[in-house]
């Protein structure tokens, strides 16, 4: 693995700062992740520009709205539909250094889920960006030196065991069934779906 590789591996298992666009409920099982991992809530930043906070944590109206200069990690999630036009937003306004792709219903549904990873997979080749994704239709990441869970009860103290699964639901089962019969302790995991950029091998 090149060094760029590794720095931006190093990024998006321990950001400095998290971005969800767009933040709801329906993700409440990151934010009691993030929580429980004791990530710094205040770079935890959720994007939605109708709520004023969710589940206790603040809003802000949209990403020119986040006091960073660089995002570490973006975590996008919003309907395929609109994806590429809010992607190339995103990127043109802030620098971003890895970004996870939550959104589902692409290349592993239909033809037009193909067709729109191709030009995710396009916007993302620009070798001005230096932008890294995992994604589209995962989970994410998983570490507890990084402060990072995507859902509650994995366990918060770190270990040597590291993973990393096309599947969300698999990544988690086997954590929680490790952790809770054989008490292991994990370094890294990761839940990464259809590999549009970074690989099972990366």
């Amino acid at each position: 693995m090149g060094i760029e590789n590794r720095k931006s591996l190093d990024i998006l298992f321990k950001p400095r700062n998290v971005v969800i666009y767009k933040a709801s409920e329906k993700i409440d099982y990151f934010l009691a992740g993030y929580k429980e991992q004791n990530y710094d809530i205040n770079k935890l930043y959720l994007v939605n520009s109708e709520k004023e906070e969710i589940f206790g944590l603040k809003c802000v109206k949209s990403i020119e709205d986040v006091p960073e200069n660089v995002i570490d990690l973006l975590i996008l999630s919003i309907g395929r539909n609109k994806v590429i036009q809010e992607l190339k937003k995103l990127l043109f306004k802030k620098k971003i250094n890895t970004i996870h792709i939550f959104t589902a219903g692409m290349g592993e549904s239909d033809e037009k889920g193909k067709g729109i990873e191709s030009e995710l997979l396009e916007i993302l080749n620009d070798k001005n960006l230096n932008t890294r994704v995992i994604g589209p239709n995962c989970m994410g990441v998983y570490c507890p030196e990084g402060h990072l869970a995507y859902e509650p009860a994995f366990p918060t103290e770190p270990g040597n065991i590291s993973f990393v699964f096309q599947s969300g639901d698999l990544h988690s089962q086997t954590i929680r069934i490790g952790a809770r019969r054989y008490d292991l302790k994990y370094s890294k995991g990761a839940s990464i779906g259809n590999c549009l950029d970074l690989q099972i091998s990366d």
